[in-house]
């Protein structure tokens, strides 16, 4: 029985580390997805929270079953026990099940009384052999070990990725856990214009200049531009970096056109307009010459 009680802690153990790896892994997994591409789609986040519970229920499913599957009986024990006792073979088995169905004895039966006899030295002559067996050398360090190593591992390397940055990894793990809550990532980028116009001469240039308020800026940088009257034609032009800023130019602007730069995730940036005018033209021009006094 002592033997059962060590044989169900010790599932119990590899099943408790497998559902905290398989939490922690999963967990991890799914937010560092969710830092890296920022998703606010609310059907991209309730697939990613329903694949999480998922993932959940056949890692609980798995234990449950490995508990189920757990049904040592001691005489299953003693079974398991003569295949690494040599010594015991044969007659461990024998003698629990002995214990366990008692050999009943006939008020007359003399062949009765000598089987119990034999079957009390049988169980006597086990029961000594068996004081003598280091029961902690029969159990396998190595499954034990690997599910405590592996689980140390994944706590340690889910600690580091979690304090590296608290903020985002707790935004991470609620957005996977209430996919139905409102809660979007912060723009890591400000983007803003610079000296923009918003008037412009008809068949003038223009430099488009875009910096970063928090001063880190984007890898790249689009301007998008809506010219007036087109509700769903959008150009998209990739700007040139040129150190702490994205540049663009554009020639001959014949059109008034609305216009917003957009740089990785962030889309926040509302559109703004330039209204282009005819510039003004001189028509008639009248000079007056005064001669001198002399």
């Amino acid at each position: 029985h002592a033997i059962r009680r060590v044989a169900l802690r010790r599932v119990l153990f590899r099943a408790s580390a497998f559902s905290v790896c398989l939490f922690l892994c999963s967990g991890l997994v799914f937010g560092v997805l969710d830092v890296r591409y920022r998703w606010e789609s609310a059907m991209a986040r309730w697939a990613f929270s329903l694949a999480f519970l998922l993932i959940l229920v056949w890692g609980a499913w798995r234990c449950f079953a490995l508990l189920l599957r757990f049904r040592w009986t001691v005489l299953v024990v003693a079974q398991n026990l003569e295949r690494v006792i040599p010594s015991l073979r044969d007659r461990l088995a024998s003698a629990v099940s002995l214990l366990e169905s008692p050999v009943q004895l006939e008020s007359s039966g003399g062949s009765n009384l000598a089987s119990s006899q034999l079957a009390d030295g049988l169980v006597q002559e086990t029961a000594a052999e068996f004081e003598r067996v280091d029961v902690q050398a029969i159990w396998d360090p190595i499954p034990l070990r690997r599910s405590a190593f592996l689980m140390i591992f994944v706590l340690l390397a889910s600690g580091v990725a979690f304090c590296s940055d608290p903020q985002r990894g707790a935004l991470a793990f609620r957005r996977l856990v209430t996919p139905w809550e409102n809660l979007p990532w912060p723009q890591e980028h400000q983007l803003q214009f610079v000296d923009m116009p918003m008037k412009l001469s008809m068949g003038d240039d223009l430099r488009f200049v875009v910096q970063d308020a928090s001063g880190r800026l984007p890898s790249s940088v689009q301007l998008w531009l809506k010219e007036e009257g087109e509700t769903e034609t959008i150009e998209k032009w990739s700007m040139v970096r040129d150190g702490k800023q994205f540049f663009l130019e554009r020639k001959n602007i014949v059109r008034a056109f609305q216009y917003r730069a957009v740089g990785e995730n962030n889309e926040s940036m509302s559109w703004r307009a330039v209204e282009v005018v005819t510039p003004s033209k001189v028509q008639s021009a009248e000079a007056k010459f005064s001669p001198p006094a002399y």
